[in-house]
This record gives structure tokens, sequence and C-alpha cells, in this order.
């Protein structure tokens, strides 16, 4: 029986590729192939997030290149989002992936960094069986004291280590990959206000001018899961604060 799962995806990237991109999706992960989440997809030298925008059965080209990785279980983008970025790209001209990147919370997208390790052989010729220059035998040592080292903290120490790098990698003394490091997104954290236990709005000890904090007491009492802190003290912010201060009510937060 013929599958149907899509074997190519359309891919927009947030950087100055202004068309799409179509690649081969893995056997394994075609049913994880849905427009509307964040791929891993080679571009260039490197592996870049982008944003599984199409599905197709055919690619227009015969050499396609595959993915690196779907890094989403669910869609962070629903087809009417997909259709509204796509409408914003082509009337300012901008490529489309910018377009869907502006409409994700900052720092989602999964951050890639080439680190280093030291091989077998690496670690043979550290130990005296192999012909080092100076530069290379204190780059390995110190690479060889870690598990991996990212390409960027050795560059500070040397600024050659790039090129020192793919030399000893070509002779099998430093291995190279590609190492994902997760977002920089943080939960949303939200301040809720509760009534405290035991107090009754209407019998509560407060001055006759205090309409507002009986009012937000009301307001909580009303409310047994509390409410938001902008929203029980909205518009009188520091009423409800005479009433935390108080302990009338507490304030908490919620993710």
């Amino acid at each position: 029986m013929t599958s149907t799962l899509p074997a190519f995806v359309d891919v927009a990237f947030p950087a100055s590729v202004a068309s799409v991109l179509t690649y081969r999706v893995p056997e394994a992960w075609r049913d994880l192939a849905t427009p509307g989440k964040r791929v891993l997809a080679p571009l260039g030298r490197r592996a870049v997030t982008g944003y599984l925008v199409e599905t197709r059965d055919h690619a227009p080209v015969v050499d396609t290149k595959e993915l690196c990785e779907i890094l989403d279980a669910e869609p962070l983008l629903d087809a009417h989002l997909l259709a509204l970025t796509r409408w914003v790209a082509d009337y300012y001209m901008c490529p489309w992936g910018e377009v869907i990147r502006t409409a994700l919370p900052p720092g989602i997208d999964t951050l890639i960094r080439r680190v280093v390790r030291l091989t077998s052989a690496g670690q043979v010729a550290l130990d005296g069986n192999g012909i080092l220059r100076p530069g290379e035998r204190d780059l390995l040592a110190l690479v060889g004291t870690r598990v991996s080292v990212p390409i960027a903290t050795l560059t500070r120490r040397w600024p050659n280590a790039p090129a020192l790098v793919h030399l000893l990698a070509r002779r099998g003394l430093l291995a190279v990959t590609a190492d994902l490091r997760p977002p920089r997104v943080r939960p949303l954290s939200v301040a809720y206000c509760v009534l405290a236990p035991g107090v009754d709005p209407d019998a509560a000890a407060l001055p006759l001018r205090a309409v507002k904090r009986r009012a937000i007491l009301r307001s909580l009492a009303a409310a047994p899961d509390g409410l938001p802190r902008t929203e029980a003290g909205a518009g009188s912010p520091a009423a409800l604060a005479a009433l935390i201060r108080a302990a009338w009510s507490g304030s908490g937060m919620s993710k």
C-alpha cells in the first residue's frame, strides 16, 4: 500500500532567503511533518532552524537535502497564522521566515553551536606518539580536559582556532559536531490575588472612605480561584497594595 504521508516539505528561514526551500523527510519522521512546526535543516554548511510551511509528495529538484530534525511535537502556528504571515511577507517583500519569527515568542528558536572533542587518535598524539606543533599541542591539551569544547571558546584564546581545528579534524585528531542548545524561552508567570481566609468583604474593618479597597475585596470574594493582580487592582493599584500589606488578600504567581 502506498504511503500518503508527505515525503518532502517546504521550509522558510528567518534569514536572507526570500524563497522557501524543499527538503526530503526521513521516512521515520513523515508522520511528524506538519506545517507550523520548527525544523532543523541544512542551509549551506550549517544546520539552521526554519519553519515547515507546506508538505508535498514530490520535490521540484532531484538533488534534495534531508531534514536534520523536527523540533516540535505540535505545530506552533495554525493554518490561519501561516496564511497571515505569508500575506505580510508578500506585502512587505521580506522573507516569510522572518515574519514567522516575529510572530513567535522571542528566544524560542533552538541555538546551534559547533563543538570539538578529542578523538582516540588525538589522545595518542597528545601522549607523545605523534608530531605536533606547540599551538596544536596546547589546543589538543585544552580540549582533552573536557568532554567537548565550543569552537567559539577556543577562538577567544586562539584567534586562528577555526583553521587549526579544521586541520586537526582532517588528521583525525579532533571530531567536530553540532551541539543543540535549548531555547531561551521562559514560562510566562502571572501574579494572582486571592481573598485571605476568613475575610468578609462587607464586615471588614475598613474606613468608610475606603470604597475602592472594599470593592476589591468583593471582587476577590466572587472569584474563589483569585484574579490576575492587574485585573484585581485595575484603576486602583494603590488600594490593592494597601490590602496586601494589611493581609486582607494574598498575592502569588501562576504559570
